[in-house]
């Protein structure tokens, strides 16, 4: 194991493979059976280097006493960042397909697993990188002396871990909104905590309607009145984020609360909004007793349901006209030139509207009529 721990391999002709140096430590990992199981746990770690090659491919083979029916899912990180989810698990081989990672220089890629809430208490699991064909550039596969392997992790068995369950279907928002609407409740999100404790840190949701990004603004989570985390805008996926870490929300056992989802809409007429919560691990849920991660179900332990928003269809564009305040009125002076008789402000909202004609009428109880004036203009922002 030592030897492997510090084995380095050549990747190709421009690059290597190492164990990081903050790859995981071995540690006591919980599977809570009726109560589900931790998730997010970090199980390997890797240092990639190269002058310029693109990581396609990559398969992880499971070490220890267990079987694949443990792990529910592997996750690969770039940092922060979801790069994939492993495509299958089987025959103890983890595989990553289509990955199009570009790696110039050193890049480091982590691991995280979701135990099976069923796994049983002493199995152990690992993960090594096994085989010279295990990774593969767009260049061709790997060369070297493998395997790179991981630390090993033990499985605990506990009846009361910490539960988040998102219980009801988000879809209790309105299904329409007008264009230039502030603060409009996009999306509801009711949670309950079950067995523990739970604090949750971060969220992900995924707009899924057809508006342009830019026509939505000042995007916000809250727990009832207060904000969690900062203002928000859609990034190039279509995907919001709110990183609350530095100040957790805490869901006390048996408490249910709803977190609201709120927008400013600009523009988007005849356009829809919709939000979702696709995966489980588009939020971070921790057990405030055992100190693990755990993975939010949707009302069934271990099992997750896509939760979406109500589609919002952003009404059509309307044009309001009103009085200006600074309107003439008062007497006319006969064979005056150049008279203003009336100046209206005129405002569209949602869309652009055009005007292809415009009609007034005179109404005045001393009989005045169009015949009286003459050289008849309206004039559009002073042209």
């Amino acid at each position: 194991v030592d030897k492997a721990l510090s084995a380095s391999q050549n990747v190709g002709a421009s690059g290597t493979v190492t164990l990081s140096s903050t790859n995981p430590v071995s540690a006591t990992i919980i599977a809570g059976g009726a109560s589900g199981s931790q998730a997010g746990i970090p199980v390997l770690k890797l240092d990639l280097s190269s002058t310029g090659g693109t990581l396609n491919g990559l398969k992880l083979k499971r070490m220890g006493i267990s079987s694949d029916s443990s792990v529910d899912n592997v996750y690969l990180w770039d940092g922060s960042t979801l790069v994939a989810e492993m495509s299958s698990l089987s025959n103890s081989v983890v595989t990553f397909s289509g990955l199009n990672l570009a790696i110039s220089g050193t890049k480091t890629l982590s691991f995280t697993m979701d135990l099976n809430r069923s796994a049983s208490a002493g199995q152990t699991i690992g993960f090594s990188v096994n085989q010279a064909s295990d990774v593969t550039f767009a260049a061709g596969a790997a060369s070297g002396s493998f395997p790179v392997s991981g630390n090993i992790m033990t499985v605990a068995v506990v009846s009361d871990l910490g539960r988040l369950s998102l219980n009801a279907t988000a879809t209790l928002n309105s299904t329409t909104v007008n264009p230039v609407t502030n603060n409009f409740e996009a999306m509801r999100l009711p949670f309950q905590a079950t067995n523990q404790n739970i604090t949750v840190s971060w969220l992900r949701l995924k707009m899924l309607g057809s508006i342009n990004a830019s026509d939505l603004a000042n995007i916000k989570l809250f727990d009832g009145a207060t904000q969690l985390g900062t203002t928000q805008t859609l990034d190039s996926t279509n995907y919001v984020v709110f990183d609350f870490s530095a100040s957790p929300l805490a869901i006390n056992n048996g408490v249910a609360k709803t977190l609201s989802l709120r927008l400013d809409v600009l523009n988007g007429s005849t356009r829809t909004i919709q939000f979702s919560l696709q995966k489980a691990n588009d939020i971070k849920v921790m057990d405030s007793q055992y100190g693990v991660p755990v993975r939010l179900d949707s009302g069934t332990v271990g099992t997750y349901t896509v939760r979406n928003s109500a589609q919002t269809t952003v009404s059509s564009g309307s044009v309001t006209v009103s009085v200006a305040n600074d309107s003439p009125s008062g007497t006319l002076t006969l064979n005056a030139t150049n008279v203003k008789l009336a100046k209206y402000n005129v405002t569209s909202n949602g869309e652009a509207a055009k005007f292809s004609q415009l009609s007034f009428i005179v109404a005045n109880p001393s009989g005045v009529a169009w015949t009286d004036m003459r050289n008849l203009r309206v004039l559009f922002n002073g042209s």
